[in-house]
């Protein structure tokens, strides 16, 4: 099998503020990753992602917003202006356990999704990818037998 190599481009992360998002965006500055867009609802929450993937010295822009805006998906694209995309990363999102609106849930979880991939996928460069995040498992319990395996 022939050795991994990285696209060239920004890297995207959504909900970089995050669990997932934040060790995922770290993940990308320790790999050397230079340039990475990093965004989440409260931009001003993005400060100490940053600011650990600046030490590591990668360009780190931050764009803060409501996913489900239209505009969000314009000023992401306008941030990243005529670089190409290396990888987009989407851990922004929300939970049926803690948020009881349907028809919200789906606007941010499948709509808004759906939204950055198309946006995205025209700018991606050769070999570039999309990872998007979407799990229960840490608001329902699971059987044992699968926890057993997730800590295997």
């Amino acid at each position: 099998m022939g050795e991994f190599q990285r696209a060239e481009g920004v890297a995207i992360v959504t909900g970089a503020a995050g669990g997932m998002g934040s060790h995922c965006a770290r993940l990308l500055g320790e790999d050397g990753w230079p340039e990475l867009l990093l965004c989440d609802l409260d931009e001003a929450r993005l400060g100490p992602v940053a600011a650990a993937l600046r030490a590591k010295g990668a360009r780190v822009d931050l764009l803060g917003g409501e996913i489900t805006d239209p505009a969000f998906t314009e000023r992401l694209l306008a941030k990243v202006s005529d670089r190409a995309i290396g990888a987009v990363i989407h851990t922004a999102g929300v939970s049926p356990a803690i948020f009881g609106d349907k028809d919200k849930l789906l606007e941010i979880n499948l709509d808004a999704t759906q939204a950055i991939v198309d946006a995205v996928r025209p700018r991606m460069a050769p070999g570039g990818g999309l990872v998007l995040f979407a799990s229960m498992a840490s608001y329902f319990p699971i059987s044992p037998e699968a926890d057993a395996a997730f800590e295997a």
